[in-house]
């Protein structure tokens, strides 16, 4: 007589306990809720996650996990149950991005702090180059050390100085992220640590705002108190079902006012302005929409970067000029085709790239974008 096969798991005893109560715990505070409130074949759209929620959900469940998940992910995987099935999947055949090698490629990720761009084009480029990312902080960690750019340079040449500490090494940058590796090979160079090449991914030399002109804060306040005014009458309207003007309902107004007011720590200089910024984020966090929330922080993080660039070129000397290779790996947008870069450095060579700023690292995109970067850094040494 043969044994009995052993009867199937059931789907609540197949995804890993552990993996289980991390992502109850994520996705709990993402979607600011109760943990006990999530049970595991629960579906998502009881929570109210609408497909702008779950792509911005997915990016910060990604950045916790380490892992590159499209942004369909949670639209996908609708249950925790799902999700943690779909998860645990995902590692069994994931491979780190980051390579062991003896000098890595350093990435600086783009202005909002919460870009997987780069790391999309780092598993594109298979094991032919290591990577790894630089952490330059956040802004609310800047505002309370006070950081001005030197610091945040300072910062990052430690980080890549531990882990290289000698020969030559390689930067490469996306969008605002590119402004902190360029200030950090010009650190790197007076230390007499050479940088062999510096690959920028779509991004100008100009700052955002160049000037801040009083016309520029007046239109600022304006937009400020309507967007304020709207805000307040959307609100009755969900507490009272009062009517409203339909275009007022058709936007989250909260959403447009918080953007709004990130742009004050760009435009009003001083400690004040950040402090109101770090303060508006405290207290509605947990309060809002995650959306609403990361947009705010991300778009505040975007504004006090380029201030930070700002104030670094204006007290940079005149004379500094990049010794490596630059190679600009240049999107169809329009613009000047060298970015402004050209006065800065003694090589510059522009690498075209299909698509814009953004769609550049598309699925579509991503094969040809990564074989023209690793042409380009094999020319280059």
């Amino acid at each position: 007589m043969t044994d009995a096969p052993a009867p199937a798991p059931t789907h609540s005893e197949t995804p890993d306990r552990a993996l289980l109560a991390m992502l109850t715990q994520a996705l709990a505070e993402i979607f600011s809720l109760d943990p006990a409130t999530i049970t595991p074949d629960a579906p998502f759209e009881r929570f109210g996650l609408d497909s702008i929620d779950a792509v911005l959900a997915t990016d910060a469940l990604g950045q916790r996990l380490g892992l590159e998940l499209a942004p369909e992910f949670l639209m996908q995987h609708r249950t925790l149950d799902e999700v943690t099935a779909a998860v645990a999947q995902l590692r069994a055949v994931h491979q780190p991005a980051v390579a062991l090698v003896e000098t890595p490629v350093f990435l600086f990720p783009g202005g909002g702090g919460r870009d997987m761009r780069l790391g999309r084009l780092a598993r594109a480029c298979g094991d032919r180059l290591g990577f790894e990312t630089v952490d330059i902080g956040r802004w609310d960690e800047w505002i309370a050390a006070a950081d001005t750019l030197h610091d945040l340079v300072a910062r990052c040449c430690a980080q890549i100085e531990q882990r290289c500490p000698d020969g030559p090494l390689r930067l490469a940058a996306y969008s605002q992220g590119s402004h902190v590796a360029f200030a950090t090979a010009l650190a790197l160079q007076a230390r007499g640590r050479p940088v062999a090449w510096l690959a920028l991914f779509d991004s100008a030399m100009a700052p955002i705002y160049p000037r801040i002109h009083l016309s520029r804060r007046a239109r600022w306040v304006a937009r400020t108190g309507k967007r304020a005014l709207l805000a307040a009458l959307q609100r009755v309207h969900r507490q009272t079902r009062l009517p409203i003007p339909g275009g007022v309902q058709a936007r989250d107004q909260t959403d447009a006012l918080l953007r709004v007011l990130a742009e004050m720590v760009q435009l009003f200089e001083g400690p004040a302005t950040l402090r109101l910024a770090e303060r508006v984020a405290a207290n509605r966090r947990g309060r809002l929409q995650p959306r609403n929330l990361v947009a705010f922080e991300s778009a505040v993080q975007i504004h006090l970067l380029d201030r930070l660039w700002r104030r670094w070129r204006a007290t940079a000397p005149a004379a500094a000029i990049f010794e490596g290779e630059l190679l600009l790996i240049r999107s169809q947008h329009p613009g000047p085709a060298d970015l402004g870069w050209s006065p800065h450095c003694r090589s510059l060579r522009i690498v075209p790239a299909a698509g814009d700023h953004l769609s550049m690292f598309d699925p579509d995109h991503l094969e040809r974008l990564s074989g023209s970067f690793l042409d380009a850094v094999a020319d280059a040494g």
